[in-house]
């Protein structure tokens, strides 16, 4: 869930959020987050331990942003590395 706020603090409903999901094995998965209550969902599914690297790109109100962030399965545990 990617929660994207205003210069307010209040949630941005109408963004285009896409979401790019880099997996271990350098497989790319894309996705349109879904907006669910104030956050931008997308699911997917680990099939191997390893680092996954998540991409996103935003356009909202005439403004883009890219950004990206990172996660470990360890034996079915996720650890996030920021």
């Amino acid at each position: 869930m990617l929660l994207i706020l205003d210069p307010d603090g209040e949630p941005v409903r109408d963004a285009g959020v896409v979401f790019t999901l880099i997996c271990p094995h350098n497989v790319h998965k894309m996705d349109i987050g879904t907006l669910v209550k104030a956050g931008y969902h997308f699911e997917f599914e680990a099939a191997h331990d390893g680092f996954y690297r998540v991409e996103t790109e935003i356009v909202a109100k005439g403004q883009f942003l890219a950004t990206d962030f990172a996660f470990e399965i360890f034996q079915g545990i996720g650890r996030s590395s920021c």
